[in-house]
């Protein structure tokens, strides 16, 4: 089961009916973290979508009037409290933002793992996590995919740059060299890269 949940009082009915993820769990108190923690619930915050509807919502005709009756940036400030705790507490947490609005539109996703990394100072790797990890354990396929092992599925993207040191890599898309499904190539050009590699480099 999954619920959409902001508000105190909608995450602690989620937590109390055991669903498996809750979504934005924006204003979660100290005592409704421990309680999704010691469920193991998986948590889709939401950073991103609220940080870029305040700071460019009157370029897409919003008023600041009209922001303002949105408390968003109460929401910011509190999930900017509660991610480093979660992360803390070892809480399954998954990327995947409210996406298709003009501010936050489809094909930009990588901008929401900068956002953790620039705004709420998660570190890159921990990010990287969310996004392949966990995302693939709260599919029910974590042990298929999300990690590199032999034995599972090779969904690969390989950049010019390491995303672990600076993240931004991945919402470049001259620095995307070749995506992998399953190991085969879908995107990319895998002679290019093997004429490219350092010597000795399978």
């Amino acid at each position: 089961m999954r619920a959409h949940s902001r508000g105190l009082g909608g995450i602690r009915n989620a937590i109390a009916a055991g669903v498996d993820v809750i979504d934005h769990a924006t204003y979660a108190d100290d005592a409704a973290l421990e309680a999704i923690a010691e469920r193991g619930i998986f948590v889709v915050p939401s950073l991103h979508q609220p940080h870029r509807l305040l700071t460019t919502g009157t370029a897409h005709g919003k008023t600041p009037e009209y922001l303002e009756t949105l408390e968003f940036q109460a929401e910011v400030e509190n999930t900017l409290r509660i991610l480093p705790l979660m992360v803390e507490m070892g809480i399954p947490i998954v990327a995947g933002d409210d996406f298709g609005f003009a501010w936050t539109p489809h094909g930009r996703y990588a901008e929401e793992l900068e956002t953790y990394v620039s705004m709420a100072g998660i570190p890159a790797p921990t990010v990287l996590t969310w996004a392949t990890a966990n995302g693939a354990r709260l599919a029910g396929r974590g042990d298929e995919a999300g990690t590199v092992q032999p034995g599972r599925l090779a969904d690969l993207v390989v950049t010019d740059g390491d995303p672990a040191r600076d993240i931004t890599v991945l919402g470049r898309p001259e620095a995307i060299e070749m995506v992998l499904l399953g190991g085969r190539l879908v995107a990319g050009d895998a002679a290019a890269y093997r004429d490219r590699r350092p010597a000795g480099v399978a």
